[in-house]
């Protein structure tokens, strides 16, 4: 068995064209794995931005007696409503934890004439989402900051 130039050419050829194949398939299935990961970590960025966006505005816009992270606004029982955006630092003490599984808020930061930090809870997480609101905390203008995390 003798392999002419016409043989080894053609073979030589073949063996060029699959590994260009191959080649450009490895490349496309790199770049969708880098897509659907991009796009989980985007997924869960939103989640944690959703998240901390509906506790804060909730926080300064409603007013829940039981727990105060769901609305720490000064109800007004003469025109019997809520006075949104206006906080009391009262309502601050009765501040508790949500349960959720995968989602806490580590701390709240008021700042107005003075500083004050609230932390609901010390676990360590690097995937973390601050947003700012600002609102009256009992009659002065205040930077609220919340700090929502992920559990990891």
């Amino acid at each position: 068995m003798s392999i002419t130039n016409k043989g080894f050419i053609f073979t030589t050829d073949l063996i060029f064209t699959i590994a260009i194949l191959l080649i450009t398939m490895l490349v496309f299935v790199i770049f969708v794995n880098n897509q659907i990961n991009f796009f989980t970590e985007q997924e869960k960025n939103f989640y944690l931005e959703e998240k901390t966006i509906f506790v804060a505005d909730a926080f300064i816009k409603n007013y829940n007696s039981n727990n105060t992270m769901l609305g720490a606004c000064i109800f007004d029982s003469d025109k019997k409503r809520i006075l949104s955006n206006e906080l009391s630092s009262i309502n601050f003490l009765k501040i508790k934890q949500l349960n959720t599984s995968d989602f806490f808020i580590k701390k709240i930061i008021v700042k107005n004439v003075l500083t004050k930090e609230i932390f609901l809870d010390n676990t360590q997480s690097n995937t973390c989402f601050s947003i700012k609101r600002f609102a009256f905390v009992d009659n002065l203008k205040s930077e609220i900051n919340f700090v929502g995390c992920l559990h990891e």
